[in-house]
């Protein structure tokens, strides 16, 4: 049996150790990866455009394709400079495939090429030139009362998003700022669970008696695909649609938005969790995106031949990947790698002994 154990093993639990990683600790950073794998999809078949060729040499930040359509489409950087290798289709963690650049790092990294700079009222285009998947068509409507950004973590393996918090809050502030302006949005709403009482309270204190800006406790946390739960319990709403003239925007976007804001920086890097079972060291590393799971594993101490499986997110409702060659994308909140481990006969429960039972129910 692989990477997990019975649910009822009577017996004491013996599988290799996997210490906890802990949000209060700077991140890690693994920005010269050997090679990346970017892709120019967010779904299967959606529109992409791409503005290199195999052997064509490109640098750090350099726009190599765009992905969605006109107006609302998103420019695609390399995150590392090298040689374009080949154009292909490659799976991708979200589970399907779709159109990769391959970039081979070769000599020494450069700086990153800084996005071009446009007007101060066009900070919009500023954004999607930066590549940041922010819902544009929605936000452009002009009929969001409250933009909420999900902070707490539903997952247990997984603490980026307190790290962020706890570690970039002056650029997350400064990003919903931004976005507060840039869209005429009256106010937004950080969600933090209130058993994080610590790091809840010194939020609270560094943001004071702002209008704009608010850190709400909320009572558990919440996945992506609970965000309409989210907004009913922020509301407060008995009746009626809870995310209606809602808008919801990840944590890690207003990191890039402050960074595109501020320095002129694309979308490039992202910081995950690395954990599990396989990770002798987890921790919060800072990677740049399309970074194979391998090389991050990697870099983490963890050996590829002894791990068994690997997972985009977490154990609840994390995507498992067919291969390690997969790249990290913008929506890549951590890496759980399990390793292998069996359990003697006489330990195991009877749900894994062998015998005649095909369990089809017909004697229940």
């Amino acid at each position: 049996m692989d990477g997990f154990l019975p649910t009822f093993l009577r017996r004491r639990q013996t599988p290799p150790p996997s210490a906890e990683t802990r949000f209060d600790q700077p991140a890690n950073l693994y920005l010269h990866p050997p090679r990346a794998i970017i892709p120019l999809q967010d779904g299967p078949g959606r529109p992409f455009q791409c503005l290199v060729k195999p052997k064509e040499e490109v640098k750090a930040g350099q726009k190599i394709g765009e992905k969605g359509t006109s107006p609302f489409a998103i420019s695609v950087h390399a995150p590392i400079s090298g040689i374009v290798r080949e154009i292909e289709t490659h799976p991708v963690p979200h589970g399907f495939y779709a159109m990769c650049v391959v970039v081979e790092r070769e000599g020494s990294e450069d700086e990153v090429q800084k996005i071009c700079p446009v007007p101060p009222e066009k900070k919009v285009e500023t954004l999607q030139q930066a590549g940041i998947p922010l819902p544009y068509e929605k936000l452009a409507e002009g009929k969001i009362d409250v933009l909420i950004v999900n902070a707490t973590e539903f997952e247990p393996n997984i603490t980026i998003h307190h790290n962020l918090l706890w570690e970039k809050f002056p650029q997350i502030e400064f990003g919903l700022n931004a976005l507060l302006e840039i869209f005429s949005i009256p106010k937004g709403i950080i969600c933090l669970e209130k058993e994080q009482r610590q790091l809840w309270q010194d939020l609270l204190d560094k943001v004071g008696n702002k209008d704009k800006v608010i850190i709400q406790g909320v009572s558990r946390s919440y996945p992506s695909t609970g965000l309409n739960f989210l907004a009913k319990e922020v509301q407060r709403r008995k009746n009626g649609v809870a995310a209606e003239g809602v808008a919801f925007v990840e944590l890690v976007d207003l990191w890039a938005v402050a960074r595109a804001l501020q320095e002129g920086f694309p979308f490039i890097e992202r910081p995950l969790t690395v954990s599990g079972s396989g990770i002798p060291q987890p921790q919060n590393l800072i990677v740049r995106i399309g970074a194979t799971f391998a090389d991050v594993i990697k870099f983490c101490g963890g050996n590829i031949e002894n791990i068994t499986q690997i997972v985009m997110g977490g154990a609840l409702m994390g995507i498992s990947q067919p291969a390690p060659e997969v790249p990290v994308g913008q929506r890549t909140e951590g890496i759980w790698a399990l390793i292998s481990f069996n359990l003697a006969k006489g330990h195991q429960s009877k749900m894994y002994q062998e015998g005649p039972c095909v369990r089809c129910a017909k004697c229940v």
